[in-house]
This record gives structure tokens, sequence and C-alpha cells, in this order.
């Protein structure tokens, strides 16, 4: 599509619809930010993904978005370049997607140098996270089985309303994987309810039972005791990557 010509001292506009409620947000928020703030012919709109309301219009010449919980709509003739979505979501458009196999064989590796055998991967039980969380999963299951040890896989019941309600059916999972164990979970917000599901079957964390999560919420982790170890992917390089494709 051909750009539009500028009249005098007429900036075109980026918006920026990210969730900042989770660090992933933030630091993709910052990543972009370091770019394009610095282009003087360019006006940047930040707009928090949560907050918009449904079919609410976002006017911009190029968007950055990251479509979790997307409700608006943004100009049909608007460059878009979407962040963090799964594959199958693809619609044309430029995608920053997450490498989940590259996660999952950071985790693994770190549980192999630490020692352990025998592996577990606890997925999600948020619907729009699922394809992520099986991903993962599988790429985690597959790289240490090849290395001749066994995984076994929770996947969460997405009916689910709550954590707590998975509760009881995580325990038991627990109890049954051999001992020590490293497990992997999808992301640092399940690792409240797989500590409370531990220190309900009486294991110890991390002489039984060693998790590692995925996103480094500093405040999810911080709060576990023991501290919880996580896998950071790059958030902050996922928004300094959206921000060129804009800006070409």
């Amino acid at each position: 599509m051909k750009p539009k010509p500028l009249r005098p001292h007429q900036h075109r506009t980026v918006a920026i619809i990210i969730s900042r409620s989770v660090k992933s947000g933030r630091d993709r928020l910052q990543g972009s930010l370091r770019i394009l703030a610095k282009r003087r012919d360019l006006a940047v709109a930040c707009y928090r993904t949560e907050s918009i309301r449904e079919n609410q219009r976002i006017a911009a010449d190029a968007v950055i978005i990251q479509t979790f919980d997307f409700r608006g709509r943004t100009d049909p003739g608007a460059f878009t370049v979407k962040i963090a979505n799964v594959p199958h979501r693809q619609d044309g458009k430029f995608h920053y997607l997450y490498d989940n196999a590259a996660i999952a064989e950071a985790a693994a590796k770190l549980l192999l140098r630490r020692g352990y055998r025998s592996f577990a991967y606890i997925g999600t039980d948020i619907p729009l996270e699922l394809t992520n969380s099986d991903e993962r999963g599988d790429a985690f299951a597959a790289f240490v089985r090849a290395q001749d040890f066994p995984c076994a896989i929770y996947r969460a019941d997405p009916e689910a309303v709550e954590p707590i309600d998975d509760l009881g059916a995580l325990r038991e999972f627990l109890v049954a994987l051999p001992k020590p164990c490293g497990v992997m979970l999808y992301a640092d917000d399940r690792a409240q309810i797989v500590y409370e599901a531990c220190r309900q079957a009486r294991l110890s964390i991390p002489d039984q039972v060693a998790i590692v999560g995925v996103d480094n919420e500093t405040d999810i982790c911080e709060a576990m005791n023991p501290a919880l170890t996580s896998i950071l992917p790059d958030f902050i390089g996922s928004g300094e990557d959206a921000a060129p494709l804009v800006l070409r």
C-alpha cells in the first residue's frame, strides 16, 4: 500500500497496543520505545491492551500490537506487527512468535546440568495460551527423552475456573513422579499452585521437585520459598525487532 503524502509539520502515528500487567508486555513496550521515541517525525501513542473497549477504533498509520485480550480494531490500511500470537492465527501481516522449542530446550538443559534424570512438564489452564503451552511441553519432553530420560506431561484442565480447582489432580500428578524430578512450568504464574501442591504432598523443593518457570516475573519468583528459577525470553528484543519493521 502506497504511503499517504504528508502535509508540512504532519507526523505519522504509530500505536503500540501492549498489556503492561505482565513483564513480557512492559519489556516489549520498552524495546519498541527505545527505537521509536528517537524519531521526531513520528507520533507514538501507547495503549494498554486490556483498557481498550470492544470495537474501539485505534487510528494510526502503523500498529505494534500484543493481541492477547485485544477487543478493539485498527484502521484497515495500518501496517501491523503482531507480537506473541500463536502460529495458526496468522492473517498475512507480520508476526513475532515465541520460539517455544528454544525456551523448552533452555529449561531442559538447566535441569540436566543440575543432575536431574527424571522430568515433568506442567502446562497452563488459560485457553488462549494452550497452543503455546502444548508446543512448549512437547518440545521439553522430546528433548529430555532424546537423552533417554522419562518425561511426564500434565495438561491443565481448561475448564477450571481458578487454579485452585486443579489442585487435587496436580498433587496426585506430582506424588506419582519418580524423585528427584526436574519440572518445567509453562509460565511463572503456575508456580503458586504447584508449590502449594508440593506443600500438601510433603514434597521438598528443590530436593525432591526442582521447578523452573518461564517469563522471569520477579514479583512471583522472589515471593516463592524457595525462590523460583525462571527462563527469560527476549521480550525486550521482540519489541526492538518490531520497531524497524514499522519504520521500514
